[in-house]
C-alpha cells in the first residue's frame, strides 16, 4: 500500500531494500509526514480526505452504532480518553487455535462460558495498534465489571516472549470468574490467571484471579468470598511475584481470617511446570486432577470465627 498527499491512494508492496525496512499504508505514512503515533496517522488521513470521521484525538464518551463492532471500555475512573480505551475487534476461532487450548486441558465450551475470544486487530488507546497472527495469537477476556455497568478487557497474547502478555483496563475490584461462581459453596481457589481459573473450574471446583498476581484483591471482593465458602485455597506460581501476591491477599484477609486461608505451591516434583495448566500439558490430565483432587479432600474448619 502506498500515499500520495494529493488525495490518492493507490495499492503496492512496499519496502525499502536501501535500508531494509517496510510497512503498510499506515506506516508508510507515518514514516513520510513524520509523525509519532497511529492515532496521528489516522487523524492525517481523516482531513485529507475529508472522511469526517471520528475526531482521533479526542475518544467519544460512548460507543456508537457505527462503533458496535468494537468494544470500548475504561482503564480507570473518569471520561475515557485516547490513552485508555481498548478496541478489540473479535474474529472466530480457527483449529490451530482450538488444539492449542485442548492442549492445556481447556475446551471450547469453557472458552464460551468464560467470554475468551479471538482477536482479530486491537487499538490501544488510539496509539498503538496490535493484529493477531499464527505465530502471536491475541486473545479477548471480556466481562463485566463487580461494582459497575462496564466492560473489562484484556487482551492476552500466550505465545509472546518479548513484551506483555497480557494488557487490559482492571484493577483490583475486578476479579476473573467472578461472574461464573455459584451463590455459595465448599471450596473456593484463588488463582493467578483466567486460563487456571477456567481449567480448575472445568474440574469442578470454583476459582477466581485477581488480573495479576501482584495487583491484590478488593478487601470487599474478599470478605464476601470469605463468607460465601467454607474453605478457600491460594494456589500462585512459586516464584517472586507469586509470593508475594499471596503476601498480599493473606495481608487483606487480615490476622483472623487468614488463618483459615491455605496456601498451596504445585509439587516440587513437577516444578518444570509453573502452573496447573503447565501440568496438564506437560505430565497429563491425570496428574494434574489428581492434585487438584488432593487439595479438594484435604479439610479444615472454620466455622469458630
Amino acid at each position: 500500500l502506498c500515499y500520495r498527499r494529493q488525495r490518492q491512494m493507490c495499492i503496492r508492496d512496499r519496502y525499502d531494500h536501501g535500508i531494509g525496512t517496510g510497512g503498510d499504508l499506515f506506516e508508510l505514512i507515518r514514516i513520510k509526514e513524520s509523525l509519532p503515533y497511529f492515532h496521528n496517522v489516522l487523524e492525517l488521513i481523516n482531513e485529507e480526505f475529508q472522511l469526517k470521521l471520528i475526531n482521533y484525538g479526542r475518544m467519544p464518551s460512548s460507543i456508537t452504532e457505527a462503533e458496535k463492532e468494537f468494544h470500548g471500555v475504561r482503564k480507570k475512573q473518569g471520561e475515557p480518553t485516547k490513552d485508555n480505551i481498548i478496541y478489540a475487534k473479535e474474529r472466530s476461532f480457527n483449529a490451530t487455535e482450538i488444539e492449542w487450548w485442548k492442549e492445556n486441558g481447556i475446551q471450547p465450551a469453557t472458552l464460551y462460558k468464560y467470554g475468551v475470544k479471538p482477536c482479530k486487530e486491537a487499538y490501544i488507546g488510539m496509539k498503538y495498534r496490535m493484529t493477531s497472527s499464527e505465530k502471536y495469537p491475541i486473545y479477548i477476556y471480556k466481562a463485566k465489571k463487580i461494582f459497575k455497568d462496564e466492560e473489562v478487557i484484556r487482551l492476552y497474547r500466550p505465545l509472546e516472549k518479548e513484551y506483555a502478555k497480557m494488557i487490559g483496563n482492571a484493577g483490583i475490584d475486578d476479579l476473573q470468574g467472578w461472574h461464573q461462581l455459584p451463590p455459595k459453596g465448599d471450596l473456593l481457589i484463588i488463582t493467578k490467571s483466567l486460563k487456571d481459573v477456567m481449567y480448575i473450574a472445568s474440574n469442578g471446583i470454583p476459582a477466581v484471579a485477581p488480573h495479576s498476581e501482584t495487583s491484590g484483591i478488593n478487601k470487599v471482593l474478599l470478605d464476601t468470598l470469605f463468607y460465601r465458602f467454607k474453605r478457600i485455597v491460594i494456589l500462585f506460581d512459586d516464584d517472586g511475584g507469586g509470593r508475594k501476591g499471596v503476601e498480599k491477599i493473606m495481608e487483606t484477609f487480615g490476622p483472623e481470617k487468614q488463618k483459615y486461608v491455605k496456601v498451596h505451591w504445585i509439587p516440587k516434583q513437577l516444578r518444570d511446570a509453573k502452573d496447573i495448566t503447565d501440568v496438564h500439558r506437560i505430565h497429563g490430565g491425570a496428574i494434574a486432577r489428581f492434585f487438584l483432587a488432593s487439595i479438594q479432600t484435604e479439610k479444615y474448619e472454620k466455622s469458630t470465627i
